[in-house]
């Protein structure tokens, strides 16, 4: 899995968090640019995050704001793949 595709799906997850800790009276998402900076990520990525949560039926864009259609649990988080790859080492032969 590419560093990008890494970033996009913890982005993703991340932002669902958000979702699901907001209090049970509000719908209304943090703009743009506090999520660049809760998330510690570009706007870029903050859109592109934005746009497949919107794909998916989870917010919608309401002008500026992004309005939550639907509250999330755990079943809708990305599975994070992570590599893990074992340095090899050569045994020096004592022969």
């Amino acid at each position: 899995m590419s560093k990008k595709t890494y970033l996009f799906k913890q982005s993703i997850n991340r932002m669902l968090q958000l979702i699901i800790d907001l209090p049970e009276d509000q719908h209304i998402m943090a703009n743009d640019i506090e999520l660049t900076k809760l998330l510690s990520i570009s706007r870029t990525t903050v859109r592109s995050c934005v746009e497949y949560l919107i794909e998916q039926g989870i917010v919608k864009r309401d002008g500026s704001n992004k309005v939550v259609l639907r509250h999330q649990n755990q079943l809708n988080f990305l599975i994070l793949k992570i590599k893990f790859q074992p340095k090899m080492y050569k045994l020096k032969s004592t022969f």
